[in-house]
């Protein structure tokens, strides 16, 4: 089970709990918890689709014949990138970078269309445990370690039931390291270090020291880790102001009794110290004298247990989480003040907890075999936001958001070789939103609880045709309420726009259809591996829920606007008639003696079923193509990766002042190199977008200055012991 804690304790005392418990009595380690991502030969990492999936059903099964998308990256990826888990994410297909300027606290991205602004239309888990996104326009989401990181896995689509609902764009689930990734047959106490660098100055350090009892029942980890990125330069030479240092610390115990129980704990902790232009996301440097300094701070609390007793109708598990995550800053206006000084400050605070209960049952009933999976959940979240000198509200005060859900899925093999999957699904879901009170009464305060409910269902049937062909296709209906935000967020959010709060806003419902097809050529190729998964989907979204100008005007001065905000606008949440998606995803991969190689491409529509526009704006097909060459006698891996940025079909091809959208295409280059001289020690390093290229994505104009990260020399080096 896992959970995660305002104040982990000291390492020191950690170490030491963690050695006491190294004497409990025996038993066997469960294999099924093993690392999924095993090379199919030493020295040979697996390709992407012959990962093991565990995300996508909450069972075990390959990522090829899963009957829908899902993408794990795996931990030889994590390692060659060292990147952020937002910039792994860009290797999945649907998944989009958007425009933002590269700072780690302010990211914007998409999945299937929907993400950043979008709260809870992805599902976002750490080791099981929901983390809330868009906090202060701050991606809270994504602050851990990659050090720590052992895979992610990515569903792609609105087909969640076991995971929680309203997940539009999918779900996305990080798994950390324990002891068991790290300890080398016959170890039971270990070391890892690793130091990394790069010359768009950032420089980052981690240590983790795990072990085991003898009986291997026991195991704990302890981790700490620092990173210092400071100004850094875009695509063409242009530096842009930053300073984010990071530290993070994590504990994470296993502890199994006997044969039947298992429990798991983690407490981590991550906390930014900042000094940024305002708005992270779009602004180059200092803003009109304007920047922010202050402190980001995530606490987690995980915790689950286990139990299986060895009966096919018994297999049950208990998760629990808690966060708390605060972005206390001040806004120091240097054109007014002359110097740096307390201007103005603003506090955000989200404390988000809940848990969930699964049980999994095997068993026959003629010819059919089934895996029936059961359970429910419930989550709470605050928020809070105010002013950190007078206390007063600012955008939202005092709201919660409670969700309730219930859900059962059967998934049924039957045919003369259990070459056909039948997928019947049911999701319910219980949803109420409070405030307090308005932050800024307008209309009147409400104390009114918004709440809302329904069931949605899902089928899947997957067919393998023959030892080289599987066929499947999906029917999926998901259901969210609108945020907390969304409902209640009332006044002045920065200088040009003042909030409305709609507290009539009516929950969102989709429905999608998915089809695709799974291909193994490798018998026929004569390849190790040659595995390719196409897949097409269409859905429509009704009262789907959108930030609307509801008063566009030219700013006149002296007019302050309500609320004292000078405003070029008011923005409010309302609810469009439809929205319509449409696309086609395809992954590939290659395997065969000393070379690998990847494709990865999607493209997607999301547009408003009235009008054809946009949605909230184009998105580029994207192509991913890499390869991969292993020299065994060195063991050395050497890589290359190229991505393409197809030119976005812009609706309409003009912003709202008339100008032109960029229209064209784009394209970077990456290259890879891992060296082993030894069991204990790794080097790695490459050179990110090689040619300096721009990256501008779609809705923007085509002299923008969000071009994406310059060329970036990086490497590292890892020792374990």
């Amino acid at each position: 089970m896992r959970i995660s804690v305002s104040r982990p304790r000291p390492i020191a005392a950690a170490v030491a709990l963690c050695l006491a418990f190294s004497a409990l009595p025996a038993v066997a380690a469960d294999a099924d918890d093993a690392d999924t991502s095993a090379s199919i030969r030493e020295g040979a990492p697996a390709t992407n689709l012959e990962q093991v999936t565990v995300t996508a059903r909450r069972v075990k099964g390959d990522a090829l014949s899963y009957p829908g998308a899902v993408s794990v990256i795996s931990k030889d990826v994590i390692e060659r990138e060292q990147a952020s888990a937002i910039d792994l994410l860009n290797l999945v297909p649907g998944f989009n970078l958007d425009a933002d300027l590269g700072r780690d606290i302010g990211r914007n991205f998409t999945l299937r269309g929907f993400g950043f602004g979008d709260d809870d239309r992805i599902i976002i888990k750490v080791d099981g445990a929901r983390r809330s996104f868009n906090f202060a326009n701050q991606i809270s989401t994504f602050a851990i370690d990659p050090d720590l990181l052992r895979e992610i896995e990515v569903v792609r689509g609105s087909s969640s039931v076991v995971h929680g609902g309203g997940a539009f764009g999918g779900v996305v689930e990080m798994r950390t390291k324990d002891a068991r990734d790290l300890l080398r047959a016959g170890e039971t106490v270990g070391v890892r270090t690793r130091l990394g660098w790069s010359s768009n100055n950032s420089q980052h350090g981690s240590a983790q020291l795990y072990g085991t009892n003898d009986a291997r029942n026991f195991d704990w980890l302890v981790s700490a880790g620092v990173t210092m990125a400071r100004d850094h330069e875009l695509a063409g030479g242009r530096e842009i102001d930053n300073k984010d240092d990071s530290t993070s610390t994590m504990l994470k115990l296993r502890y199994a009794p006997d044969a039947a129980h298992e429990f798991h704990l983690k407490l981590q902790r991550n906390e930014k110290d900042l000094r940024v232009p305002w708005n992270t996301l779009a602004h180059l440097t200092e803003w009109a004298d304007t920047i922010i300094t202050g402190t980001h701070s995530q606490d987690d609390v995980t915790a689950s247990w286990s139990y299986r007793p060895g009966s096919d109708w018994v297999n049950l598990s208990v998760d629990a989480f808690y966060n708390e995550t605060e972005y206390d800053r001040q806004i120091h206006d240097l054109l007014l003040i002359g110097e740096p000084d307390e201007f103005t400050g603003l506090v955000d605070q989200n404390n988000y907890g809940g848990f969930s209960a699964q049980n999994i049952a095997t068993f026959d009933t003629g010819p059919f075999s089934h895996v029936l999976q059961f359970g429910l959940d419930a989550t709470r979240r605050q928020e809070d936001q105010f002013d950190r000198f007078t206390g007063e509200y600012a955008l939202l005060a005092a709201a919660e958001a409670r969700d309730y859900g219930l859900f059962v899925q059967d998934s049924m093999t039957f045919g003369a070789d259990g070459d056909w999957e039948l997928l019947l699904a049911a999701r319910y879901d219980r949803f109420e939103r409070e405030a307090g009170r308005l932050s800024n009464p307008l209309p009147e305060e409400s104390t009114d609880t918004y709440h809302s409910q329904r069931w949605s269902p899902r089928a899947g049937l997957g067919w393998q045709a023959t030892d080289w062909l599987r066929l499947f296709a999906n029917y999926s209906e998901v259901f969210r309420a609108p945020s907390a935000f969304e409902l209640y967020a009332t006044g002045s959010g920065n200088p040009w726009t003042f909030w409305v709060p709609n507290l009539g806003l009516k929950a969102e419902t989709g429905k999608e259809w998915e089809a695709g097809v799974a291909l193994d050529f490798s018998r026929i190729s004569g390849f190790d591996a040659l595995l390719f998964k196409v897949n097409a989907f269409d859905a429509d979204f009704e009262d789907f829920i959108a930030l609307v100008d509801i008063d566009p005007r030219v700013p006149i001065v002296g007019d302050t606007g309500i609320g004292g905000t000078q405003r070029d606008r008011l923005n409010q949440y309302r609810n469009l008639a439809a929205v319509k998606r449409r696309g086609v995803e395809v992954e590939g991969s290659l395997r065969h003696g000393d070379w690998s190689g990847e494709l990865v491409y999607s493209s997607l529509r999301v547009r408003d079923a009235a009008t054809g526009r946009d949605v909230p704006h184009a998105f580029a097909d994207k192509l991913l193509l890499s390869t991969g060459y292993r020299i065994d006698a060195l063991d050395l891996d050497l890589g290359w990766r190229m991505n393409w940025y197809f030119a976005a079909p812009n609706r309409p091809a003009v912003n709202p002042a008339g100008q032109a959208l960029v229209d064209r295409s784009f394209k970077t280059h990456d290259l890879f190199v891992t060296w082993r001289p030894s069991d204990n020690v790794r080097f790695g390093g490459g050179v990110r977008n090689v040619f300096d290229q721009a990256v501008i994505s779609p809705g923007r104009l085509p002299d923008s200055t969000q071009v994406g990260l310059g060329r970036s020399v990086f490497a590292d080096v890892s020792y374990q012991f």
